[in-house]
């Protein structure tokens, strides 16, 4: 009896192969049109105050760096995990979570720099700074979900769990990751430009 009531269970790990890389590749494709959909709404906002300006904390030039190296090193502990180097792939995937959490632990100060601005803003300024605030704060938030995420996948790494056949879980978080990286990029350099 007992048997059976264990057969009849749903193993979530015997799931076909690719089916967590498909369901990140949605979760993607839905958060590249909500941060999308956010910097139209800045690019409307800024067309019709062509001189107003954003001032950027220099903090977020530091998380920025540090936010590309996470990714950078996240990718070499991937290849170093396809090339079945188990040694390489556990430490640089430890120093990219370091590098992760470095970007997060940058930005905290910088918010605060943002908020002093957007209340120092005059009323005409106010709705960007409200904008540039809430994607920043957006982005965090998923930064953060990101990194419970890279704790999880760099124990189970020291623990032994992932090989060059046994690697999605390691693909799913250098998308999701590299995703972030790139999101922050673009909206840093949306900001910064305009």
């Amino acid at each position: 009896m007992n048997d059976a009531a264990t057969d009849s269970k749903v193993d979530l790990l015997d799931a076909p192969t690719g089916t967590g890389v498909f369901g990140m590749v949605l979760t993607i494709a839905s958060l590249t049109m909500l941060f999308a959909a956010g910097l139209i709404l800045y690019a409307i906002m800024r067309s019709k105050s062509p001189d107003m300006s954003v001032h950027l904390p220099v903090l977020l030039w530091f998380s920025s760096a540090a936010v590309v190296a996470s990714s950078s090193v996240l990718q070499y502990s991937s290849i170093s995990l396809s090339a079945n180097h188990p040694r390489a792939f556990r430490n640089s995937l430890l120093l990219s979570l370091l590098l992760g959490i470095a970007f997060i632990c940058i930005q905290i100060p910088a918010l605060p720099a943002l908020v002093r601005e957007h209340q120092s803003a005059s009323a005409q300024k106010v709705y960007v700074y409200s904008l540039v605030l809430f994607l920043v704060i957006l982005h965090a938030a998923h930064a953060f979900v990101g990194l419970c995420a890279f704790v999880t996948t760099t124990w189970h790494a020291f623990h032994g769990k992932y090989s060059a056949e046994r690697d999605e879980a390691v693909r799913r978080l250098a998308m999701y990751w590299h995703f972030l990286a790139g999101v922050w990029i673009v909206m840093f350099s949306v900001f910064w430009l305009s």
